[in-house]
C-alpha cells in the first residue's frame, strides 16, 4: 500500500490517495502506470495531476514509451543537481528499439506536452522530461523559492530533505510549510551560518543538496 500526494498546479490543492502497489496511478487514465512503477522503493510519494496527465498523453501518442525511473525520496539518491524526480514531476522515459530518442524528442516537442525535455544530444539510455511548475530560485537550481505558508510538492521535497537530515520526523510530510517546518529550516540555516529567515531560496537549497550528498556518499 502506498500513500500518494497529488497536487493540482491549477488550483493549488492536494488530494491524498491510498492505493495498492500494483494499482494504477491517479489521473493516468488508461496509460498503464502502477504505483510501484512510479515509486518502486517508497511507500510515500508525491506528484502533480498535470505530470500524470502529461505521461498519459505521452502514452497515447506512443504506447511503446515506458518509465525507466520517476519518483525518488531524498534519501534514495545523490543530489548531483536538484532533481525534479525528487519533486515528483520528473520522468526518465525509454522507448522501443524501433524508435530513436531523436524521433521521440521531436514528437514530444511537437505535441508540447511537457514543460521540460532534455536535449537529445545528452540522451544515451533515456529521455528526461518533467512538469516543473514554478520558476526556479536561480539559474543554478531547478527548485523554486519556498516560504512559510506555502503548500505544494516542493514543500514535500523540503520536508523530506529535513527528514533525511534528521530535523523532522516522517509524520511531518504534509506538503504544508507550517510552523514546525519553519523552525527546523531556521535551525538548519543557523547551523550552516546563513541568514535564518525560514525562506528556502537558492542558497538554502544548495546547502540542503550538499548536506544530503555528503550523507549519502
Amino acid at each position: 500500500m502506498k500513500k500518494i500526494f497529488v497536487y493540482d498546479t491549477n488550483n493549488g490543492t492536494f488530494e491524498v490517495f491510498h492505493i495498492e502497489n500494483n494499482a494504477i496511478m491517479p489521473y493516468v487514465a488508461d496509460a498503464y502506470l502502477t504505483a510501484n512503477q512510479f515509486a518502486p522503493t517508497s511507500d510515500i510519494a508525491w506528484t502533480t495531476k498535470q505530470a500524470m496527465q502529461a505521461y498519459s498523453k505521452t502514452k497515447h501518442i506512443n504506447p511503446t514509451v515506458q518509465v525507466q525511473s520517476a519518483f525518488h525520496r531524498t534519501s534514495e539518491r545523490t543530489w548531483i543537481n536538484a532533481s525534479t524526480h525528487v519533486a515528483g514531476v520528473g520522468f526518465s522515459l525509454v522507448c522501443a528499439p524501433s524508435m530513436t530518442y531523436e524521433t521521440l524528442y521531436r514528437l514530444l516537442r511537437r505535441e508540447d506536452i511537457w514543460n521540460t525535455i532534455s536535449d537529445v544530444e545528452h540522451t544515451i539510455n533515456y529521455l528526461h522530461v518533467d512538469m516543473a511548475y514554478l520558476p526556479p530560485a536561480s539559474e543554478y537550481t531547478r527548485y523554486p523559492i519556498v516560504r512559510p505558508g506555502d503548500s505544494n510538492t516542493y514543500v514535500l521535497t523540503l520536508q523530506d530533505a529535513l527528514i533525511t537530515l534528521g530535523y523532522l520526523d516522517e509524520e511531518r510530510l504534509t506538503g504544508i510549510y507550517d510552523e514546525i517546518t519553519e523552525e527546523m529550516v531556521k535551525k538548519m540555516q543557523g547551523n550552516a551560518d546563513v541568514s535564518a529567515d525560514g525562506i528556502v531560496g537558492a542558497v538554502t537549497w544548495d546547502i540542503i543538496v550538499m548536506e544530503i550528498n555528503k550523507l549519502l556518499l
